[in-house]
């Protein structure tokens, strides 16, 4: 046999035979090539099946002369020439002869039918390779993403039609230009490029493969949001890009109103007029609003997680909250609990509270959202209201025990006096008898005061001016106050007209001033004063039984020991004093508030330990009686304004109302309710500041160190302080001295506007 170019002699007996196998296997190896007549004439392939055999050689690439013989068709001419079929055995030779044949007919078949199966297997490949191209081109085409993908130039290879609806190009206009320039807005330029660099510098690239929301540009220019993933591939040692984008428009639009539906909502949460929070299952705070922390005092970070809702409760109230919070788990629900919260300064102010319980999916409680309501106001009102009820049903029985005392000293004075008439100057009972006299006197003394404070005694008014009788008064006032108290007088010109009995109004500042006296055991200041006010209907809303209109006010302040808030709810009962026993009956200002509320006044009292007492009597002006119809009101200046006033006060319903009156004119207001929040308001605002309305006392700094630390940095600053006290006793104070710009409380808006208005036009602030 002959393999790889080279002979192998395979033995066989019979010689004939040997030659015949040598020359078959010669030619069955491709080694020898013969063509001649022989082949054309006698074993020539049927022509249609020859053309078939081309076709398929054709098609694989193969000459189908090398083919016919690879395949071995001339060992059939050889051994029709070579083998002498006559000469050998023919059975034989036919066998070899048949064998041979039928073995490479065998061949010669199962070697087209491969070359058959491996033309349609590539052709079923062509064909599946055709159908996924198209399939890729119908998704690209009909995808709602744009799809475009860049070489590693940045040029733009292909553009879907998604591309051309979103950004505005035609797919022949984008192909072939650079995405630079093309898609991305100016300012992100030089990042695309540089990330385009550093990707083929070191494969990495900070945008790749993930997705990002980034503003994409339009043919006409405009930009526009948009959401993109850009995956590179790596193809026949090139690097492709393709980005995906998706136009957000729609959805960032939805996205800013649910923002600003949120910031409404939270908006309305945190400056709602009511308090807001919620607690865990163990009553710690986990939310609370703008409004409740303005009433407790607290920062956000000072009670989240930290505090329970107990801890800002009195103990009392703690205790009550308990035992319905325990409840409220099983109930689920808490109405209109009324409870004390207690402020960071220490005050202490009244809730109306509600809450809903928040459960699981087990129905298990998990917290709890409540609202409260400030009902402070109303709790004074009603306080004013109860006490003066109680007020009134003390005094119908003290003024009906009084009658009937009166009845019983009435025999008893007159027995005694007939006794003295009859007996001798030197009989030994008369000094007895005298003394029963002066007792029933006192006791007689006492009745009246008694009907006083009832007010059932009989008043004989009459329309006078204050200012006078206070002169006169004074002579008698200040022998009775001694020599190391220093009585002043502040009495306003013009003073309006009162109606009311002399004696009684006489009675009524003696008093005040003897209970003042009492304050100042070691010397001090005495002040009254007198002024034409006007009550309006604010000041009414919070004070009981007060009417608004014209006033002619009384104030009578002290430097002495001031009076807690114990002691200022009960000032007014009969028989309460703090004096010691034996040295006080507790009926002289419970007198003075009788006859107050007898000649249709009202009284107020201010008072803070160790900065003494200023009592305000009010008491209706009246007008000279007259047939003609009273003058028409004079207008008045508007006092409008337009520069900037921080106030400073740490009462919150008077800070607002303040706010409130000076916003109406025009001014631009800033308010703190502490010294330390002014500071930094002051600090912070870059703007001009041009008045301070500073409260004298407050917990903390007082108005006098605030003016000081602010007027620092802004030294044309002017300051309007404001006080319950009056001018003249806050001057004695120390806390200001005389001649700075003070407004006293409770002021109208007039009165405020019109002193804001006088003090940023004329006066000029000293002592700083």
């Amino acid at each position: 046999m002959i393999s790889a170019g080279k002979q192998m002699v395979i033995p066989v007996a019979n010689p004939r035979l040997a030659r015949a196998l040598q020359y078959i296997t010669t030619i069955a190896t491709g080694g020898v090539l013969l063509t001649g007549p022989l082949l054309l004439r006698r074993w020539l392939p049927d022509p249609a099946v020859l053309k078939d055999l081309r076709l398929t050689w054709a098609m694989m690439n193969v000459d189908p002369a090398s083919a016919f013989a690879s395949i071995g068709l001339n060992w059939i001419l050889l051994v029709g020439q070579r083998v002498d079929l006559t000469r050998i055995d023919f059975g034989l030779s036919l066998v070899i002869v048949g064998s041979l044949v039928s073995f490479f007919a065998l061949l010669f078949v199962w070697g087209v039918r491969m070359l058959h199966r491996r033309d349609l297997e590539r052709l079923g490949a062509v064909r599946a390779h055709g159908e996924s191209e198209e399939r890729m081109r119908l998704v690209l085409e009909s995808a709602l993403d744009a799809v475009v993908t860049i070489d590693a130039a940045g040029t733009i290879t292909s553009f879907n039609p998604q591309a051309e609806k979103i950004f505005g190009w035609r797919i022949e206009e984008a192909v072939g230009r650079s995405l630079s320039d093309t898609l991305i807005p100016p300012r992100y330029r030089q990042a695309h490029t540089e990330g385009l660099k550093r990707f083929l510098a070191t494969g990495e690239g900070p945008v790749l493969n993930r997705r990002i929301e980034i503003e994409a540009l339009h043919k006409d220019g405009h930009e526009f949001p948009v959401e993109l993933t850009i995956t590179p591939l790596r193809s026949s040692g090139s690097v492709i890009f393709s980005a995906f984008v998706r136009e957000i428009t729609e959805r960032k639009r939805a996205e800013q109103e649910q923002r600003r539906h949120l910031d409404e909502i939270a908006d309305l949460y945190d400056n709602a007029p009511c308090g807001y929070h919620s607690l865990d299952k163990d009553g710690f705070f986990v939310r609370v609003n703008g409004m409740e922390l303005g009433w407790l005092g607290y920062t956000r970070e000072e009670l989240i997680r930290k505090k329970k809702f107990t801890d800002a409760l009195t103990s009392r109230s703690a205790a009550v909250f308990r035992e319905h919070f325990a409840r409220f788990k099983e109930e689920g629900s808490i109405r209109d609990l009324e409870i004390q919260m207690v402020r960071r300064d220490g005050s202490v102010f009244s809730v109306l509270l509600g809450a809903t319980a928040i459960l699981d999916a087990q129905g298990h409680f998990v917290s709890s959202r409540f609202t409260l309501f400030d009902i402070t106001d109303r709790v004074t009102l009603e306080n004013q209201l109860r006490q003066a009820q109680q007020m009134e049903v003390i005094g119908r029985l003290a003024g009906g025990v009084a009658h009937d005392f009166n009845n019983l000293l009435t025999p008893i004075l007159g027995y005694t006096s007939l006794l003295l008439e009859r007996l001798d100057p030197n009989d030994p009972l008369r000094e007895e008898i005298e003394e029963i006299r002066k007792a029933g006197q006192r006791a007689a003394g006492l009745t009246q005061q008694i009907l006083a404070f009832s007010r059932r005694q009989v008043l004989q008014p009459k329309v006078l001016d204050l200012n006078g009788l206070i002169s006169d008064a004074a002579k008698l006032l200040r022998r009775l106050i001694g020599e190391d108290i220093h009585l002043v007088l502040t009495l306003a010109p013009e003073l309006g007209r009162v109606k009311v009995d002399p004696p009684q109004m006489e009675q009524v500042i003696m008093n005040v001033v003897i209970n003042a006296r009492d304050a100042m055991p070691r010397g001090g200041r005495i002040t009254i004063e007198t002024a034409n006010v006007t009550l309006d209907e604010e000041y009414a809303k919070s004070h009981a039984e007060v009417a608004p209109g014209p006033y002619v006010m009384i104030a009578i302040s002290d430097t002495g020991t001031g009076m807690d808030r114990e002691t200022l709810v009960h000032l007014f009962e009969p028989f309460f004093t703090t004096k010691e026993r034996g040295k006080g009956t507790g009926l002289g200002l419970a007198t003075v508030h009788g006859i107050v509320k007898q000649s249709g006044g009202h009284i107020w009292v201010y008072s803070e330990m160790g900065r003494g007492s200023t009592f305000k009597i009010y008491l209706p002006r009246v007008e000279e009686q007259l047939s003609l119809a009273p003058p028409s009101p004079v207008q008045r200046p508007s006092y409008q304004g337009s520069e900037t006033i921080l106030i400073v006060e740490d009462d919150d319903s008077l800070r607002k109302l303040a706010s409130t009156i000076l916003r109406s004119k025009g001014y631009t207001v800033f308010d703190a309710d502490r010294g330390e929040d002014a500071l930094i308001q002051a600090k912070s605002y870059m703007g001009p500041i041009h008045l301070l309305l500073v409260d004298v006392i407050m917990p903390g700094m007082s108005g006098r160190e605030v003016a000081q630390h602010v007027k620092a940095s802004r030294p044309l600053l002017k300051v309007l302080y404001m006080s319950g006290y009056t001018e003249a006793a806050i001057g004695h104070h120390g806390v200001l001295d005389e001649g700075m710009a003070f407004i006293e409380k409770p002021f109208t808006p007039e009165g405020l506007v019109r002193k804001v208005r006088h003090v940023l036009d004329e006066h000029q602030t000293k002592g700083f």
